[in-house]
């Protein structure tokens, strides 16, 4: 049986917001909580989109054309 990866992650989302609203000692601690949890979401999701644009602008690398062929290489007759 195969399941839905971001139905898994709702759930855990879902239960650990609950788990921090009743344990916490107050809705604005819970409220601090939520905002270092979106930074920490923010900082990897810059860190990975740097790292993607660097990777991309490396010398040597070849750049895949729009089509996923080699650039160098022509169509064939028939096409």
């Amino acid at each position: 049986m195969t399941r839905n990866p971001l139905l898994i992650d709702l759930s855990i989302v879902v239960t650990a917001a609950i788990l921090i609203l009743v344990l916490s000692p107050g809705v604005a601690v819970a409220g601090m909580i939520a905002l270092l949890v979106l930074l920490a979401w923010a900082v990897t999701l810059i860190l990975d989109s740097r790292r993607r644009r660097d990777e991309s602008r490396r010398p040597g690398r070849p750049i895949p054309s729009p089509r996923g062929r080699p650039q160098d290489r022509r169509p064939s007759a028939g096409r």
